[in-house]
């Protein structure tokens, strides 16, 4: 196994996509790239890399936009937060979109979007007695 040195590459490989298919907000699973990207305000910057198509393609977000542009190989077509554009080697800069409360505003639980499954409804207390009942 590959934690025999206390690294788990399987776990950060997860952790790299969540990052980058959530704030970089990449979908690339169909015929044209996707990007939605938001940096969170608590950070400073967000950068990373992507080989598409025979192009290594460099994404860069900061507080004052975000950056795109292909490093190496031919131009590619991207859409980015649904506006499509030919990124190059000359890139592309658009203005930043940020998300998240800064630390020192009240955090209120934002209103749950709708989905196909319902939320689920707390546990009552005789029912988490007996959970804690059968598990000891």
């Amino acid at each position: 196994r590959n934690t025999h040195e206390g690294l788990h590459t399987t776990a950060l490989a997860a952790a790299w996509m969540n990052i980058i298919y959530g704030y970089g907000g990449l979908r690339s699973d169909g015929d044209q790239l996707l990007l939605n990207p938001v940096l969170p305000r608590e950070w400073k910057s967000l950068e990373f890399g992507l080989c598409v198509r025979n192009s290594v393609v460099r994404v860069k977000l900061t507080p004052e936009g975000t950056s795109i542009k292909t490093v190496s190989g031919p131009a590619l077509k991207v859409n980015v937060w649904g506006v499509n554009h030919e990124i190059g080697k000359e890139g592309l800069h658009l203005p930043a979109k940020v998300t998240s409360t800064p630390a020192n505003e009240s955090t209120s639980t934002p209103a749950r979007e709708s989905t196909s499954a319902p939320a689920r409804e707390p546990a009552s207390e005789s029912a988490r007695e007996r959970a804690t009942e059968r598990a000891s």
